[in-house]
């Protein structure tokens, strides 16, 4: 960004009389990078067993076995892709300039951008965080996308 600012070490700003851009970076300790990647490389090898075991089976159930758990592993094969490269060259871009506000998460080139009406936001908060809650715990995780 042009004549940016930062505020910490994950966010970047720039102001003009056009456009606020603001830049939060999802950046995470090395550690739990290289969790990520040792998570991504083992899962990698638990599919390469699921197609070895569904192509050498000749009993056909369990080929449909292997299949089901196939598309299982696909499924969190995407996700823990791109959490991996959410993490390692994504960032989180919010632009806001009269009367639109657009967010979009960015992972290299690709990401898909939301515009909110800036007429429609009446109050904007921070969310309190329930320590009690599972579900906001799981959220606050480094392999979730939300998280940090």
């Amino acid at each position: 960004m042009e004549n940016s600012k930062s505020i910490g070490e994950r966010v970047t700003f720039s102001a003009s009389p056009e456009i606020v851009k603001i830049e939060i970076s999802p950046r995470i300790p090395k550690w739990q990078l290289s969790l990520l990647g040792l998570w991504l490389v083992l899962w990698t090898a638990c599919g390469i067993g699921f197609l070895y075991e569904a192509g050498r089976t000749e009993v056909e159930v369990e080929r449909y076995f292997y299949l089901g758990c196939l598309v299982f592993w696909a499924f969190f094969m995407f996700r823990i892709s791109r959490v991996f490269l959410w993490r390692l060259i994504g960032f989180e871009s919010i632009e806001i300039v009269p009367g639109v506000m657009s967010i979009q998460n960015k992972i290299g080139p690709f990401g898909g951008r939301q515009e909110f009406n800036l007429q429609h936001l009446k109050k904007v908060a921070i969310d309190k965080y329930d320590q009690a809650n599972f579900m906001q715990f799981m959220d606050k995780s480094f392999w979730i996308m939300g998280g940090m």
